[in-house]
């Protein structure tokens, strides 16, 4: 199965059929989403409401969470062990943390801008952060900024992918794919 975002639902999809099977009720701007490794929970970020929508994917069922430190969430990001959820707030300048059962706020990296996009590394020590034309690297045992980057282009970095390593990020920046990559 796979989801897809419209209108302020989430669409199951049955990947063998190309059918929507079911229309899930999020909430307002749905603009990310984040399974955990299991496939049991997805985790929605509905920009429009500041909130986050936790699916169960077992039952469909859908419940709706918002932590006061989460405004206008954009992407998300889950540990690989499923314990800990990455929030980037566009308007709230940093990356909150939850803990991903009770989605209670572990704490907020402030990064100084609005945050755009996000990946972890395979082994969850380190999460990425692009924030208009920058990036960083956050240690996620310390919750500190180990690395910020200017990139060297005037345009706001929108998505990124990170390769399996950890080494290699892929930015898409206005319609251009850019690589960068650093040793960590």
């Amino acid at each position: 199965m796979s989801q897809i975002f419209s209108s302020d639902s989430v669409s199951v999809i049955n990947t063998e059929t190309n059918t929507v099977v079911k229309n899930l009720p999020v909430g307002n701007g749905p603009v990310g989403i984040v399974t955990n490794s299991i496939c049991t929970s997805a985790y929605v970020a509905n920009s429009g409401n500041s909130d986050i929508s936790v699916i169960n994917l077992r039952t469909n069922v859908v419940n709706n969470f918002a932590p006061a430190e989460v405004f206008s969430p954009n992407a998300l990001a889950l540990s690989p062990d499923n314990s800990t959820l990455y929030v980037d707030t566009v308007n709230g300048g940093g990356v909150v943390v939850l803990d991903a059962s009770s989605l209670s706020v572990i704490t907020t990296v402030p990064i100084g801008d609005s945050a755009e996009d996000m990946a972890i590394n395979l082994d969850g020590s380190k999460l990425f952060v692009t924030s208009s034309n920058d990036y960083f690297v956050i240690d996620t045992a310390t919750y500190i900024i180990i690395d910020s980057v200017a990139l060297p282009i005037p345009f706001d970095v929108k998505f990124f992918s990170l390769s399996p390593d950890g080494q290699t990020f892929y930015l898409l920046i206005d319609f251009q794919i850019c690589l960068v990559r650093r040793e960590y």
